[in-house]
């Protein structure tokens, strides 16, 4: 008979098998356990983090701020204050797994530009007015999508070390009241940081930074 936590698993370790197929079984799995707190962080890989919610230390990520020149382009600028530099370049990422997915197979480069009071702060401590962006790494924005597989994959082991694995898609009553233990109850905790919520966009010029 088909045991539901060894699946996920065996799909966790399947390059073949999409996150989102991934993600939506773990939500099952959760929804069935009861095991809100996992639910809710899947929930919001799904459908972002909303403004205001605690956002993942995974999804902080830092980007290259640039200064738009008119002779060589794009070019990297440093911020004279390594407090402000740091404030400015790194991000915290609140876009949803789908749009991130939609992001990435665009392949445009993802960049937030600046707006605003911002911009004009950034005009007064560079020196320079013109305009500026932050330049987002690709491969640390597909560094979210590996990590969120490989926290499925521990979670899942998790389960299968408290003596949870499901028949089909049914759960036993000992192996609820199981998985309501503390360790797999406040399994994503470890996962939380500060709150920013920044929306990345792909290489246009109408993106903007959020703060």
């Amino acid at each position: 008979m088909t045991k539901i936590v060894i699946d996920l698993q065996r799909n966790a370790l399947d390059p073949n098998v999409e996150i989102l197929t991934l993600l939506r079984q773990a939500y099952l799995i959760s929804k069935k356990l009861k095991l809100a707190e996992f639910e809710s962080w899947i929930q919001s890989e799904l459908n972002g983090y909303k403004q205001g919610s605690a956002v993942p230390k995974y999804r902080v990520i830092w980007g290259e701020l640039k200064g738009f020149n008119p002779v060589r382009g794009w070019i990297p600028v440093l911020i004279p204050y390594s407090d402000i530099h740091e404030v400015i370049c790194k991000t915290e990422i609140n876009n949803s797994i789908p749009n991130i997915l939609s992001i990435l197979k665009a392949d445009r480069g993802i960049e937030m530009q600046f707006h605003g009071a911002m911009a004009a702060k950034l005009a007064e401590m560079v020196g320079q007015l013109t305009s500026y962006k932050l330049d987002i790494p690709i491969n640390a924005v597909e560094e979210i999508i590996e990590i969120v597989r490989t926290n499925i994959l521990d979670w899942s082991m998790l389960l299968e070390e408290n003596g949870i694995f499901g028949k089909e898609l049914e759960f036993s009553l000992n192996e609820k009241e199981q998985a309501k233990q503390a360790d797999i109850v406040n399994y994503t905790n470890n996962f939380y940081g500060a709150v920013d919520n920044t929306q990345l966009q792909q290489g246009t010029s109408s993106s903007e930074q959020s703060k």
